[in-house]
């Protein structure tokens, strides 16, 4: 005998789908933020990801992981040149 497929009501449904879209959003963030910060890491070759970060706040150059992915992957010049104000 084949157990019989519970179904479940409507409401349960949406609200289980609206549980999901939340988690969803925050998984998402998550997601870009580690796809950001690797792209980071590959312009920054053989310097430290962390290291970088902290002269970054400590010389007062106000670029997020976002705007420093991008330019990294599209402007490599500007983004060396940023490396260079870095690390002298």
């Amino acid at each position: 005998m084949k157990p019989k497929k519970r179904i479940m009501p409507k409401w349960n449904r949406m609200e289980k789908g609206f549980q999901y879209s939340y988690v969803n959003r925050r998984l998402k963030k998550r997601i870009y933020r580690s796809l950001w910060i690797g792209q980071i890491k590959s312009g920054l070759a053989p310097e430290s990801y962390s290291k970088s970060i902290a002269l970054l706040k400590e010389k007062d150059i106000l670029l997020n992981r976002k705007m420093l992915a991008n330019l990294a992957r599209n402007e490599s010049r500007i983004f060396f040149q940023i490396k260079k104000i870095l690390y002298t």
